[in-house]
Parts: structure tokens; C-alpha cells; sequence
């Protein structure tokens, strides 16, 4: 197996290089590290070789920037701010510039990150996302690049959390979570009046933890009082988190967290806000391995915008026994649904079970 994208640490640093074999040693050093998702080279399906929401240079300056932003102490911030906002600013830019460019943008491809350096790649995934929405709306370049800047910087609040609170191996209590509560403000009160920043850039910091409904925090605002960047950046916050492996819990797959959202429609998250990020969001990103209701199984090789669960899969099993490869377009054939995800072990085993 060889390695399809360069893996990076939350730095931006590469560990391996695109095109490095990897050993029994590599593999086992990427569990240790917690890494949950790596691209490899398929020589056997070449259709499921996918490309990258975003260059991996831009991901590398990013990761490198957002990691000297929260490696910045609370006390010694104030007189780095203008520097890190500057720059933050210019990588917003390039993530729009580089989306834009993108026609029937759909984000359809899963992160490459470990759970180490959790903070830097959710803040960056959250970013990327973002920009997808704000073009899907339609936005003007100078908002997106606000929007951009705001999702990149929605937590940096915590750098003044206590690191046993922020990095805790498992639900917080009561006392806990008021401090921790207490991030979009500390993130205002850091950037705030200290940087050539638009004001409506810092939205996405105050409120990305508002509800619609009222109940979320720190102001407790309805969602009339809700600005439509922190909207967004809530709606991506929930999907990064939940699709992530955390310290304390493990990733919930992308189809049963793109339902989820789409539950909390007009009820936690506002609803015209869900509705677009649906449509750019792939409920089975390439690659996935899904079964179908006709008893075939196969991986996903194309994602349609606009239908995020009516894909085009390679069909490799039928009722759990390989055959020679065909595409199955569900776009097309609307009597086909997926079941659900499936693996090739799981189909092995179902095939074997026949026989006992």
C-alpha cells in the first residue's frame, strides 16, 4: 500500500509523504498517534481515488498558522494578535480562492488527522466547510473571507481554559463546563478591539454555540439574534465534532451525523443554514463501501450535489459474493436505496455464515 495524500501532524508537518510503501512499522506507529482516516493509492479500483477538498499546501500553511495562534498564552497574546489575525486572514483568502475555483463544489472526502492537536485540524475543517456553505449562498469575496477568518478563530478562546478542563479524558462536570462555557467570550475579549479585523468576523466566535431555540451559550439569544456567519459555523461545528474521534469517545460515521444535522433543522440550527450544507455535504464520502437494497454491495466513487445519499458506487459483491466490478447509479435508478455502510470483512463473514 502506498500513501495517497502527504499525513500530516496538527503543525502541518509531514510524517509520510505521498507515495511511501506502508510497513507493518508505519501502520503501527499512525494507530499509536490516533490517526482515524488515511488515503492510499487503489490500484485495483482507480475510481476511488479522490482528490482533496483543499490543496495540501494550503492545509500545511494553515495548520502552521492556527498552530502559533493557540500555542500563544493568554498573557503574551495581546502583543501578537495584529501579526496571527493578519495572518489568518490571508489563509482565509486562499481556502475561498481556492474553493471558488471548484465548479459543483461538494465536500466528499474525509480528514486525514489524528486526535492529537484536535483544536488546530477542527478549526480548520470548520473553515473549509464554512467557505463551502458561504458559496453555496453566494457570497461576496470580502464576507467569505470574514466568514473564514471567524470559523478559523471560532475557538481560540481556549487558550485561556485550563489545559486539565480543555483536555480532559471525558465528560466535564458541572463547575468544568461553566468554565468551559465561557470560550466564545474569552475569544472576543483576546481579538476583539486589538486587531484589523471586520467586527462581524468576530460572530463566529461569540455565538457558534447559540441555539435557534434560545438554550445555547453564552448569551442564551434566539435565532433572529443569531448572525448568519455564526450560524453556519455552528452547523459545521457540530459536523467536525461528531464525524472526529475524540479522546473520550470514538467518531460517529458521516451518514449517521449528516441525518443528525439534518434533524435539527429549524430547532437547534436554523434551518435555511442546514438545508445548503446538505446539499455540499456527501452523507457517504468516496470510498465508503455501502450495501444496497438489491442485495448489491459496492464503494462509493461519485457523490451528485444536491443528493447527498444517491451516489454512483462501484458494485464489487452481490448477495456477499464478489463479482467482476460494474457502477450501480443510484441517481439514475431511484428504486435503489443504501442500507448502510458494510465492510469487506462483514460481507466475508455473512458469506461464510451461510454454510454453517
Amino acid at each position: 500500500m502506498k500513501v495517497a495524500y502527504p499525513i500530516i501532524d496538527g503543525y502541518g508537518r509531514v510524517l509520510i509523504n505521498t507515495g511511501v510503501v506502508l510497513t507493518p512499522g508505519y501502520i503501527e506507529r499512525l494507530r499509536k498517534l490516533r490517526y482515524q482516516t488515511i488515503y492510499i493509492v487503489n490500484s485495483k479500483y482507480k475510481d476511488l481515488n479522490s482528490t482533496p477538498t483543499v490543496s495540501f499546501q494550503l492545509r500545511q500553511r494553515a495548520l502552521d498558522t492556527l498552530g502559533k495562534a493557540f500555542s500563544i498564552t493568554s498573557e503574551t497574546f495581546p502583543g501578537n494578535v495584529l501579526t496571527i489575525v493578519n495572518e489568518v486572514k490571508d489563509i482565509a483568502q486562499e481556502i475561498v480562492l481556492e474553493l471558488a475555483e471548484k465548479k459543483n463544489l461538494l465536500i466528499d472526502i474525509l480528514d486525514i488527522r489524528n486526535t492529537d492537536n484536535y483544536t488546530l485540524f477542527h478549526s480548520l475543517n470548520i473553515a473549509i466547510l464554512a467557505a463551502a456553505v458561504g458559496i453555496e449562498l453566494a457570497m461576496t469575496n470580502d464576507k467569505l473571507v470574514d466568514l473564514v477568518a471567524g470559523a478559523l478563530l471560532h475557538d481560540i478562546g481556549k487558550v485561556k481554559i485550563p489545559p486539565e478542563i480543555l483536555n480532559k479524558p471525558g465528560p466535564l462536570d458541572d463547575d468544568e463546563w461553566t468554565i468551559m462555557k465561557k470560550h466564545p467570550l474569552l475569544g472576543v475579549e483576546l481579538i476583539g478591539g486589538r486587531a484589523d479585523i471586520n467586527p462581524e468576523a468576530l460572530y463566529p466566535i461569540l455565538q457558534h454555540h447559540e441555539k435557534d431555540h434560545g438554550n445555547g451559550y453564552p448569551q442564551r439569544i434566539p435565532g433572529n439574534y443569531i448572525h448568519p456567519y455564526a450560524k453556519i459555523t455552528a452547523v459545521c461545528d457540530i459536523y467536525d465534532a461528531m464525524t472526529s474521534n475524540r479522546v473520550y469517545k470514538p467518531a460517529y460515521p458521516p451518514q449517521e451525523v449528516f441525518e443528525y444535522i439534518s434533524s435539527l433543522g429549524g430547532n437547534e440550527l436554523d434551518y435555511k443554514t442546514v438545508q445548503i450544507f446538505t446539499r455540499i455535504i456527501a452523507a457517504y464520502p468516496v470510498g465508503t463501501m455501502v450495501r444496497l437494497s438489491t442485495g448489491e454491495a459496492g464503494y462509493v466513487i461519485k457523490n451528485y450535489k444536491g443528493l447527498p445519499a444517491r451516489p454512483l458506487v462501484l458494485v464489487t459483491h452481490v448477495n456477499n459474493r464478489k463479482v467482476t466490478p460494474y457502477e450501480a447509479d443510484l441517481a439514475r435508478n431511484l428504486d435503489v436505496v443504501i442500507t448502510g455502510p458494510v465492510s469487506e470483512i462483514d460481507l466475508i463473514k455473512e458469506n461464510l455464515a451461510e454454510f454453517v
